[in-house]
């Protein structure tokens, strides 16, 4: 996804208030060795998949377009995440202007 906030910020706009947000993302890893390995392979993984990031933080890009995360958890030398968030009640509604 080429801006993962503006994108976050659309599915934030369309789910219902009662609902969910569930994520599977390669993230960057959390220990340091995956810290290294994914933003060492993100040039050249990014080049041949375009828009495709390996080191985004995408559980922070989620906080910011408006939801709460409520779960999280990391797989795979922790650099699978799933996420789990809902919409933050006092994060003001999105114009389609915002977009």
């Amino acid at each position: 996804m080429p801006e993962p906030l503006r994108g976050l910020r659309e599915l934030r706009r369309v789910l219902k208030p009662e609902g969910r947000l569930l994520l599977l993302e390669h993230v960057r890893g959390h220990s340091p060795l995956a810290r290294q390995a994914t933003d060492f392979l993100n040039p050249f993984w990014t080049r041949f998949t375009r828009s495709c990031h390996l080191n985004r933080e995408t559980a922070q890009t989620v906080a910011a377009a408006g939801f709460t995360v409520t779960h999280s958890e990391r797989h795979g030398l922790t650099i699978f995440q799933i996420i789990e968030a809902s919409k933050h009640p006092g994060f003001p509604p999105l114009e389609d202007a915002d977009l």
